[in-house]
């Protein structure tokens, strides 16, 4: 919790100051998620099904060289997935704070048509809320490590996607794959990690 206190607040540093320096872009997001989240449980994969959520947030985006950005931001996303068991359906959607931190290569094959990007880089998301369903019954997950608990909270993995942009508004495709095991049972072989396709659209505020 304290690494993603921290950055977090670095990362509202960025936002206040970005006006300082007008290379410097800012802005809102927001897209749809459509996610699942794999299981395995004692050597036997259970097939997810996709769940539809969404994120929303700010990014700063800083010039390295000609072409070449850091985008790091700051969003509020919906993951997780439903699965069909053989006498009930479940659905688990925990709710992240998520840090993503995208290396940006921007380029223009032709001056007529928009500006395109690809981008990729880390990301690192924290358990804030979120619910589970099994059959007709469902709860608050509850975040921490041990059998009590529904989900580990610390998620990290890596982000890769393209865009478009069209004057000030950045519409993009990506894809997060999770890397940590977010399943907290310690009794049982159990492991659980998140997959997100995403669709979003920004708008920039600031920059030239």
């Amino acid at each position: 919790m304290k690494k993603i206190s921290k950055i977090t607040l670095a990362l509202l540093l960025i936002f206040a100051f970005a006006n300082l320096n007008g290379q410097i872009k800012y802005g809102a997001k927001a897209g749809l998620n459509f996610s699942t989240m794999t299981l395995k449980y004692m050597g036997l994969s259970i097939d997810p099904k996709t769940l539809v959520g969404f994120h929303i947030g700010g990014y700063a985006e800083f010039p390295i060289i000609e072409n070449l950005s850091i985008q790091p931001g700051l969003l509020i996303s919906t993951k997780g997935t439903k699965y069909d068991f053989s006498s009930e359906k479940g659905t688990i959607s925990p709710v992240y704070l998520d840090v993503p931190v995208n290396l940006m290569y921007s380029f223009n094959i032709n001056p007529k048509i928009p500006k395109i990007s690809v981008f990729t880089g880390p990301y690192f998301a924290y358990g804030i809320a979120g619910k589970y369903k099994i059959g007709d019954e469902s709860s608050s997950i509850s975040y921490g490590s041990g059998d009590d608990y529904d989900l580990k909270p610390f998620d990290m993995g890596i982000n890769f996607g393209a865009g478009m942009t069209f004057n000030k508004i950045f519409v993009s495709l990506q894809y997060g794959i999770g890397f940590a095991n977010l399943s907290p049972a310690t009794s049982v072989d159990m492991e659980m990690k998140n997959r997100v396709f995403g669709i979003s659209a920004a708008y920039q505020f600031g920059g030239k």
